[in-house]
């Protein structure tokens, strides 16, 4: 084991130093971003010569938070966009996009959205004509909505196929819950009902004539002559300027006992398991490279302290990872796992002893010092594509930071020690402040109780 540590330790080192040009070149980018602006819409210019290729990116300043009646409707409404308008039907616009060769689609979260299209620059006109047509004229036909929503109710009903993505979904609700983030963007099965192609209409209109918006676009200077498309066809300005703002002072923690949840699905033959909780605003504002750092140390992969301690030492399971990342308002952490379901308390009993190694500094010098080289190392890797990188810029502008974060990383995880990792671990890891989620069989509910006298017991349909 010593040996692949080093092994990976000395390919981590080359990859670092042999990538370095690598890093400059896709961070020094940069020096070409330009920010412009269109009628009082702000637009961030990219400009990038090596291919006839453009890339755009609208953000718009609410989310699903907007959906104070009909819950997951602005998701709902981004996805049938293109499903029919007053002149096309969805067939003739499937067609067209495909002639052009375009691609992109929306990403809807609790208090912004974002839509992406990308194409070759010969047809940037006529795309972007035709994507300013489909965002006035949508018609979300009702045979559409219908197709659509029938799909959506499948898709619910078959997460029980799909054990990890109905544990990770569970997790989500029950360790937000009492936040205002807590509720699934996209809704869920009982919320399909409510969904009606007027409302749909009003959610659409309430986006083009009140919510801020944000344009980036990447490519040549040739695809700066969209500008008047934009202001014109698409009739966005400056003066639609509403941005979500959410007021929330923090979620309370029972200091005394971690909150122990079993979710139930029927004939079960392992357990999912889902540890962390929320993170307040005061615990992830400045914290985010630390976060990452300590998570990957705890779980972020082969040489990792909960990999070698649950999978390696044990063979509790094949898989078993962490995370710590913080968003604007708030944060998340969690351990995802599984394994069978008579080594349920087991696998929770070596979690909590590896949370506790971290929080003693009880990892090696060559495991803190691999795990920083491979995020120094990486980190260029996760925006070679011009639309990852596009990504991080409205992520960056959405939280209110600048974009020298971009440079700043590799100097930030630098200065990281091993005691800044220690406290992070047992503040964000706090075994008292944990919702630990069990996804699996009711029969588990016996073996649960024996660590937790106030579990609390749902059905998998719950969360659907």
């Amino acid at each position: 084991m010593k040996n692949k540590i080093k092994r990976y330790f000395c390919c981590t080192l080359f990859l670092f130093f042999f990538f370095t040009p690598l890093q400059a070149k896709t961070i020094g980018v940069l020096k070409d971003v330009k920010k412009l602006n269109w009628e009082g819409i702000e637009v961030v210019w990219l400009e990038d010569n090596r291919l006839p290729l453009y890339d755009m990116t609208v953000y718009f300043g609410d989310g699903s938070l907007s959906d104070e009646n009909v819950k997951g409707e602005t998701e709902k409404m981004f996805s049938l966009l293109g499903r029919g308008t007053s002149k096309h039907s969805y067939k003739e616009i499937a067609e067209q996009f495909e002639f052009w060769g375009f691609s992109g689609g929306p990403s809807v979260f609790h208090e912004y959205s974002s839509y992406n299209f990308a194409g070759l620059l010969k047809d940037m006109k006529e795309t972007i004509t035709f994507m300013c047509h489909i965002f006035k004229e949508a018609s979300f036909p009702e045979e559409e909505l219908k197709r659509s929503i029938k799909m959506a109710r499948l898709g619910f009903q078959s997460l029980i196929s799909d054990p990890s993505s109905l544990a990770s979904r569970a997790f989500r609700e029950a360790s937000m819950k009492g936040t205002p983030f807590a509720y699934p963007t996209g809704g869920k099965l009982k919320d399909l009902d409510d969904i009606s192609r007027e409302g749909l209409k009003k959610k659409l209109h309430y986006f083009n004539s009140k919510v801020k918006k944000r344009i980036y676009i990447s490519g040549p200077k040739e695809i700066l002559s969209i500008k008047d498309i934009i202001v014109k066809n698409c009739g966005w300005s400056g003066k639609q300027d509403y941005k979500r703002k959410v007021v929330y002072s923090g979620k309370k923690f029972n200091s005394k006992k971690p909150e122990f949840i079993l979710v139930t699905v029927p004939k079960a033959n392992q357990a999912q398991i889902r540890l962390g909780r929320y993170l307040n605003f005061s615990e992830i504002q400045g914290n985010n490279e630390v976060l990452n750092f300590m998570s990957s140390i705890l779980g972020g992969g082969f040489t990792s302290i909960l990999n070698r301690e649950v999978r390696i030492k044990r063979g509790l399971t094949y898989s078993i990872g962490a995370f710590a990342a913080g968003q604007k308002y708030y944060g998340r952490s969690g351990i995802i796992s599984s394994t069978r379901n008579e080594k349920v308390l087991e696998m929770i009993k070596v979690i909590r002893s590896s949370l506790g190694m971290m929080m003693n500094k009880s990892f090696s010098k060559e495991q803190y010092q691999t795990t920083k080289n491979f995020l120094i190392g990486s980190h260029p890797f996760q925006f070679e594509k011009v639309t990852s990188f596009i990504s991080q810029m409205v992520f960056l502008d959405h939280v209110g930071k600048d974009y020298s974060e971009f440079y700043r990383f590799t100097e930030k995880i630098s200065k990281i020690n091993e005691r800044d990792i220690a406290l992070s671990a047992k503040n964000i890891f706090d075994w008292q402040k944990q919702t630990v989620l069990i996804l699996g069989h009711k029969s588990l509910e016996k073996t649960l109780q024996k660590i937790s006298k106030n579990l609390r017991v749902f059905s998998y349909k719950e969360f659907l």
